[in-house]
């Protein structure tokens, strides 16, 4: 007999959404780690889901990385798959924010829908060169796995 069985339905849908919603940051924080906003960022590949790895841009070398401030996870699909990718590209602003962000591809526009959104959220200090704020373009890779 699972340990889940003793609980209400309310109680493990509440407690299936909260290590959804776990899985999802520990995936964007490690999806990310190929994102010039990442604090150890460096160019390639290495967390990217493979779907997205026509698609990630790389820095300049001339251009100091921005540092991530803040992120938030992408609320998961309830209902839909039990796995998905969503492949995003967007503007990182002089200010910091994350804006125009386009899909280029996905297997679950629910799952990127959250992710733009989310991603909306993000703040970063600002890529610079030569210690000025300059606006880049910015790649990133989600992607979730449900554990029933």
């Amino acid at each position: 007999m699972s340990v889940l069985q003793a609980y209400p339905a309310s109680v493990k849908q509440s407690l299936l959404q909260r290590v959804t919603g776990l899985a999802l940051l520990l995936s964007a924080l490690a999806c990310s780690a190929n994102s010039p906003g990442s604090p150890d960022s460096a160019p390639g590949t290495a967390g990217t889901h493979s779907a997205c790895r026509n698609f990630m841009h790389t820095l300049p070398p001339d251009i100091l990385a921005p540092r991530v401030l803040e992120r938030v996870a992408p609320e998961p699909t309830l209902g839909g798959t039990s796995s998905g990718y969503a492949c995003l590209q967007s503007t990182l602003t002089i200010e910091g924010r994350i804006v125009d962000t386009k899909i280029v591809d996905t297997n679950n526009m629910n799952f990127a829908g959250a992710a733009v959104r989310a991603l909306a959220q993000w703040r970063y200090s600002p890529a610079t060169r030569d210690g000025v704020p300059v606006e880049i373009p910015i790649s990133y890779s989600f992607s979730y796995a449900r554990g029933y």
